[in-house]
């Protein structure tokens, strides 16, 4: 099991380098792994397609069967084929970063995104344990039964007060508050057979009124992209 958890410690590494290759060493050194076993787990991943050898020099590179496994109907990628071009267009609109993210376990993991802005680089991680500090999470959060959702959001605000907005987003589909000088938005997309998801950004106070009507629009796109892909199966 340890050797698993290496294993797709190294094929995450190497995928959040967004394209650069990565030596050996230099997965060996990040995630604190022998360097005979990162090397073993790398030609491993090469001779299954997962990763590709540049050099002995570059070392690895994605390989081409993430992609082929992309290729594959699921729930997850249904949505997120229904959300892309929606949530690209509204990023636009915009002008700010917007993503589209869904909850596993205990983790937030973002299915599409759109970046905005020339100085904008992804994210250094997969995924997310700070739900509440997000409009994403917080939409999240108020699908799941409370005491899990409590458990989830710590200390970061009191039970009756959770309590209380976890329920009125899940009855208007929206989570809505302030940070520094921006206004945070979170809205849900709920569909039957696919799991919960919500789009989330912020965007300044003066243009916040017209940001939420764009971005209620784009949940109504995602929505029917999802029960018209649904009468195709």
């Amino acid at each position: 099991m340890k050797s698993l958890h290496k294993t797709f410690d190294i094929l995450e590494y190497v995928f959040l380098r967004n394209g650069a290759s990565v030596t050996p060493s230099e997965a060996a050194e990040a995630l604190g792994i022998n360097l005979v076993t990162a090397t073993r787990i790398m030609s491993s991943l090469v001779e299954r397609g997962y990763l590709i050898k540049i050099s002995r020099k570059d070392g690895y590179a994605p390989g081409p069967m993430i992609m082929t496994l992309g290729t594959r109907h699921n729930c997850y990628e249904r949505l997120t084929a229904a959300a892309r071009q929606p949530v690209e267009e509204l990023s636009n609109q915009l002008n700010r970063q917007v993503n589209l993210s869904v909850l596993d376990g205990e983790r937030r993991v973002m299915l599409c995104y759109q970046l905005n802005g020339i100085y904008v680089r992804p994210w250094e991680n997969f995924f997310f344990h700070s739900h509440y500090r997000t409009g994403t999470g917080r939409c999240l959060l108020s699908t799941l039964d409370f005491p899990t959702a409590s458990k989830l959001t710590g200390d970061d605000v009191a039970e009756d007060i959770l309590k209380k907005e976890l329920k009125d987003i899940a009855r208007k589909g929206y989570a809505q508050f302030e940070y520094d000088d921006e206004i945070v938005f979170g809205l849900l997309i709920k569909v039957p057979g696919f799991p919960p998801g919500a789009i989330g950004f912020g965007i300044d106070k003066a243009h916040a009124e017209e940001a939420f009507a764009l971005a209620r629009q784009t949940v109504k796109t995602i929505i029917a992209n999802l029960k018209n892909k649904l009468k195709d199966y």
